[in-house]
């Protein structure tokens, strides 16, 4: 059994190794998982003209399901954005006058929202010329900030009433409710909540590994 599972074992280490020593990206690492995952595939005897065809037409079919959630979701980034939305937001909730923190997590709160609704990209983007001077004026640090960034609107490409991942997810098995899919991904919801709270709370998390390489 172990020696069935050495190729899944092997390939996630040259994945993994490839991503932490720098020797590649995260896009190529997809695709040295691609084309290690073909070359195990024809060593087993396993890549037959079949399989293949399928294979090609499942990833084709995804593939085109994920443009369409990303080209709906840029169309409605696009109709926020010309409506000022999400600089209001942050805006209204920087001027309110509340205490450090608490403004920290009224903007977390909002960035779960924009996290529903858009891909992590465009909410940075959108939010960041307007977010960055209240975090500065706080005096907060600024990659500790860029971490919590990434952590919360990850948080919400998962979490209801959207989610982009869980429809994407959806579509590639649609024989699995999405309440069931919500279902499965609230354990996750939960316990990226309260790693975002524990970030929040002790910056020294975020900022250790950063000092001890040695950051100017």
């Amino acid at each position: 059994m172990i020696l069935r599972a050495l190729p899944v074992l092997g390939l996630l280490g040259a994945v993994f190794f490839g991503l932490c020593s720098g020797i590649f990206t995260v896009n190529e690492a997809a695709s040295v998982a691609a084309v290690l995952s073909f070359l195990f595939a024809l060593a087993r005897g396993r890549l037959t003209v079949a399989a293949l065809w399928r294979g090609l037409s499942d990833t084709a079919a995804v593939t085109a399901l994920i443009y369409v959630v990303i080209i709906g979701a840029t169309m409605f980034s696009y109709f926020i954005t010309l409506a000022r939305v999400p600089e209001a937001m942050i805006a209204l909730i920087g001027g309110t006058g509340l205490p450090p923190l608490t403004i920290i997590f009224l903007m977390l709160g909002v960035y779960l929202i924009l996290g529903a609704v858009f891909d992590e990209i465009s909410a940075m983007l959108i939010t960041l010329p307007s977010v960055l001077p209240v975090i500065e004026q706080m005096s907060f640090d600024l990659i500790w900030w860029g971490v919590i960034n990434v952590v919360v609107i990850e948080i919400g490409m998962i979490t209801p009433p959207i989610g982009i991942i869980v429809f994407i997810l959806y579509g590639m098995s649609r024989t699995i409710p999405l309440w069931t899919i919500y279902r499965g991904v609230t354990p996750y919801i939960v316990a990226n909540i309260l790693l975002l709270v524990l970030l929040t709370l002790f910056p020294g998390i975020v900022l250790w590994l950063p000092g001890y390489l040695g950051r100017p």
